[in-house]
């Protein structure tokens, strides 16, 4: 799966600020949008910086009220990752959690696409990770014989063997699945 994918389901809305805006806009374009960052575009419209809650944080913590009515460019990350749609998601999520940053800039061929948040990273993993689980349960209750019911917090197996009401019923989790799909490998099944 790559970033393409994240930037299809969540949209290519992109929030920018110019480099000579101060602080002040910032926060109020952060709340307005309901962002936690923002890029900084030069008078080219190239992308020069990152402006993130944490730098105003920073900025407040430093230098006070009087930082809200200082320019953008004396608080914003220069020093930035990107990544393009291409990348997988594995390994831009890897990236941004060894570097501790959030917020990525998508670029197609140093043309800006995009912008992607450990929290959009997240939640694509999220859906993954449930689709794989709720695809592992159907297949464990097709060689087993058993019927899947999700209910909010993992699955119940009912066991059905010809006989209807199940004749049992128990609650499993996604690892007690996974295990039981092992053992019955091992017995020769599929």
């Amino acid at each position: 799966m790559t970033v393409s994918i994240i930037l299809a389901t969540k949209g290519r809305e992109i929030v920018t600020i110019e480099l000579a805006a101060t602080l002040k806009s910032a926060v109020a374009l952060l709340a307005e949008k309901r962002v936690g960052a923002v890029l900084v575009l030069d008078a080219d419209n190239r992308v020069v910086g990152i402006l993130a809650e944490r730098d105003i944080v920073r900025a407040l913590a430093e230098g006070g009220a009087a930082a809200l009515d200082e320019p953008v460019s004396g608080s914003m990350t220069r020093n930035f990752s990107t990544c393009t749609e291409s990348e997988t998601i594995a390994s831009l999520m890897e990236r941004m959690t060894d570097g501790k940053f959030r917020h990525v800039p998508v670029l197609d061929q140093a043309r800006l696409v995009g912008i992607v948040s450990i929290g959009d990273v997240v939640k694509h993993r999220l859906e993954e990770m449930e689709r794989d689980s709720e695809a592992l349960m159907r297949a464990l209750a097709s060689r087993l014989e058993f019927s899947v019911l999700k209910t909010g917090d993992g699955f119940t197996l009912l066991r059905t063997a010809d006989v209807m009401p199940p004749v049992c019923e128990e609650r499993l989790t996604l690892k007690q699945a996974e295990e039981l799909l092992r053992i019955w490998k091992l017995r020769g099944g599929g």
